[in-house]
């Protein structure tokens, strides 16, 4: 398709390029280190045992009584090459990662912090022993166009633009530029890459992009409405709806754009699938029980579609907990939209917002204990936050503007 060879060729170069110099840091410490400070054997002492030695007063002067091993990328409890590999990586853009990449504890990442954990992996330092606190970072949507009409439609809203924020709703960072609808984002698992869906081509097409807003690339390139991406939790496919067969059906095909297949084929609408944690399912919102649009399920083949909801007019906007064993959902059961939880199979279904206003597109927390929604509550669309409960509510967006479908990511 279109763009892809582009992307190919020059993802390909650079991520030649980058693993090149990052094999020769890499040789270049390995030798410096083999060496030591004085200059004395150049034999390698042994490889450090799983448990870390207790920091000597030149090292660090506190061993804090539950702590995590700084460069430990892995979590395999030893320092390793690909520790190091793994924190060049993340300073040349090709991965991410959180404090613990911090291994010399300067307060950023960068090539000392793999020098660091090599120094480690020969015996010529201990391991730093401190706390970790994993990177969350919130992609969403933001109405460029002010105080527009709201509507749950999506496809009637223009200008919309994709941007990302702390998990607290600090620092905000503006992502795409373009006079085109820009919507519905989604993290790629290891959080380098984001999914969206635009109509800067005049129809709906599926793009993604680096975190950072860089490497545009078309993955749909079709006429029709390609819409509402959802990476899968290994990153090797992403799942959509399009209507290229006439009506709205959902779709996977490689996180490349290649080999899209047609996972529902059945004469309904069916829209905004969500893969299960495990990879195994996917549920969706279909319209093809004639009372209006519910949650269903299937497997990650299409196999066994199964209805969750019964509800008119409809529930929409499926999304898993991280452990599998609920999924939240926007329903106008009770005149209006409010999110609701319930068990994988549909059973113990609870309304979480209570509210008058219209509260839809919930998403989880990594850590399962928080669930981010939007909400008119305030006058226009807001992120907000609650937890699991639905207490703890807190407006994290705060602008004049719309900004909704949010998209929840951590480093680990």
């Amino acid at each position: 398709m279109a763009g892809q060879d582009s992307v190919s060729k020059y993802g390909g170069m650079v991520s030649t390029m980058s693993h090149r110099w990052m094999i020769g840091v890499v040789a270049i410490t390995i030798a410096l280190v083999s060496v030591g400070c004085g200059g004395k054997s150049s034999s390698l002492p042994p490889r450090l045992s799983v448990q870390p030695a207790r920091p000597t007063a030149n090292s660090l002067s506190v061993y804090p009584a539950e702590g995590q091993l700084l460069g430990d990328l892995d979590s395999d409890g030893q320092p390793s090459v690909g520790d190091a590999i793994k924190i060049l990586r993340i300073i040349v853009g090709l991965d991410t990662g959180d404090s613990c990449a911090d291994a010399n504890q300067s307060g950023s990442t960068e090539v000392g912090d793999a020098i660091k954990v090599l120094r480690c992996v020969v015996g010529l330092d201990e391991w730093p022993i401190g706390e970790c606190v994993p990177a969350q970072r919130i992609v969403f949507t933001r109405q460029c166009l002010i105080q527009l009409a709201y509507s749950l439609n999506m496809y009637e809203d223009d200008y919309g633009q994709i941007w990302t924020m702390d998990a607290d709703g600090t620092e905000q960072v503006h992502l795409t530029d373009d006079s085109g609808t820009d919507r519905n984002p989604a993290w790629s698992p290891g959080g380098t890459r984001i999914a969206f869906d635009t109509f800067r081509d005049g129809n709906a097409e599926i793009y993604v992009m680096n975190a950072d807003g860089t490497g545009l690339t078309n993955l749909t390139n079709n006429p029709a409405a390609d819409c509402n991406p959802a990476w899968s939790p290994d990153g090797t496919r992403i799942a959509f709806d399009s209507d290229r067969d006439g009506n709205a059906e959902i779709y996977v095909m490689s996180a490349e754009g290649s080999d899209p297949i047609n996972l529902t084929n059945f004469n309904a609408v069916d829209r905004d699938p969500a893969w299960s944690p495990d990879g195994t399912k996917i549920a969706f919102h279909s319209s093809r029980q004639s009372f209006g649009q519910d949650i269903w399920v299937m497997n990650a083949d299409g196999s066994q579609p199964k209805i969750l909801t019964y509800s008119v007019p409809g529930s929409w906007d499926p999304a898993w907990s991280p452990d599998g064993t609920q999924i939240a959902f926007d329903t106008f059961r009770d005149g209006n939209a409010e999110i609701y939880v319930m068990n994988a199979d549909g059973t113990s279904e609870i309304n979480l917002t209570n509210d008058p206003a219209d509260d839809w597109n919930p998403v989880w927390s990594p850590d399962g204990t928080q669930i981010a929604f939007n909400s008119d509550r305030d006058g226009n669309a807001e992120i907000y936050v609650m937890n699991t409960d639905g207490t703890g509510l807190t407006n994290l967006t705060n602008s004049p503007a719309n900004d909704w479908q949010p998209a929840w990511w951590e480093s680990r």
